[in-house]
């Protein structure tokens, strides 16, 4: 029964049309469009007006509610949930007439319907828009935990499918980013070196021209030059005497040559029993001879 009300009560308010005979609408047409007849145009004519685009709440928990009943799960605490869809209706009203005034239906219908523009007028007199806002948008999150099972942790579950697809394209992006850079700085390398080898085949290039003028000269041309070019000279000093430190250099080379080299090599001289008497030197001559040398 409340699932085939609900579907009823969708069916009115889906095809709701303001010129369909209704509480206050008098017209000559015999035949109404609403899909439940002139019942349902009354029936949606009135949730409308009063409740606005809210309206369609009201057969969505005839749904719920008779889903439950069909799977015969028991209702735990009706009260609070009574409580929590009565809210929920209300602040639902309200948020909607806070928005810019639009009309829907031919600019017959109000957003919040009657009851959002009491609520939103109260609100708003009391709290002005700020704060009108900021209770309507509260109470509906509490009337929503309250009229159902809803949670954080659901809602995560519901959208972890979305959170991986959504972690799928980032992952995907980042690596398409990262080859494009990659291909980029292997393009950038690639062009440095080919400039690099152009410029070392243009200098190679421009050595070669300079070069080619020049004829590579003949090898014995080379000896006889080689040859005829003479022995760096000896720089010596003005006071040196060359040949006198020459014969000085191969008088003492010739006086090493004749120290013997071995401790057998050496001539052992045989003194006399008696040695000759030594010539005296009178002390005379000796200052005669110191004296001249002296002043010599």
């Amino acid at each position: 029964m409340f699932l085939a009300t609900g579907i009823l009560f969708m069916l009115c308010l889906a095809s709701y049309n303001p010129r369909d005979p209704s509480w206050n609408t008098v017209t000559g047409a015999v035949r109404t469009s609403n899909l439940a007849g002139p019942v349902g145009a009354h029936f949606a004519d009135l949730f409308l007006q009063s409740f606005g685009l809210a309206a369609f709440l009201l057969p969505l928990f005839l749904f719920v509610l008779g889903w439950k009943w069909i799977r015969s799960e028991a209702l735990s605490a009706p009260a609070i949930k009574l409580t929590g869809a009565a809210a929920l209706l209300l602040s639902f009203c309200g948020a909607a007439a806070l928005l810019p005034e639009w009309r829907r239906f031919d600019h017959t219908i109000l957003p919040g319907g009657t009851a959002g523009f009491l609520v939103a007028d109260q609100l708003k007199h009391a709290l002005n828009l700020a704060g009108a806002a900021v209770v309507l948008a509260t109470s509906l999150v509490l009337s929503t935990y309250l009229v159902s099972s809803f949670t954080l942790a659901k809602l995560n579950g519901w959208l972890s499918p979305l959170f991986a697809v959504l972690e799928r394209i980032s992952n995907n992006w980042r690596g398409f980013v990262e080859r494009r850079r990659e291909a980029a700085l292997e393009k950038r390398e690639t062009q440095r070196l080919a400039a690099v080898a152009a410029e070392e085949a243009r200098a190679r290039a421009r050595y070669e021209e300079e070069t080619a003028g020049f004829a590579p000269l003949d090898t014995a041309t080379t000896q006889r030059t080689r040859r005829r070019t003479p022995e760096p000279a000896t720089e010596s000093l003005p006071w040196d005497e060359p040949n006198e430190v020459a014969h000085i250099e191969s008088d003492l080379i010739k006086a090493t040559a004749a120290v013997p080299q071995s401790p057998d090599e050496i001539p052992i001289c045989q003194l006399a029993d008696e040695p000759a008497p030594a010539a005296a030197i009178s002390s005379s001559s000796l200052s005669h001879s110191l004296r001249s040398a002296k002043h010599g």
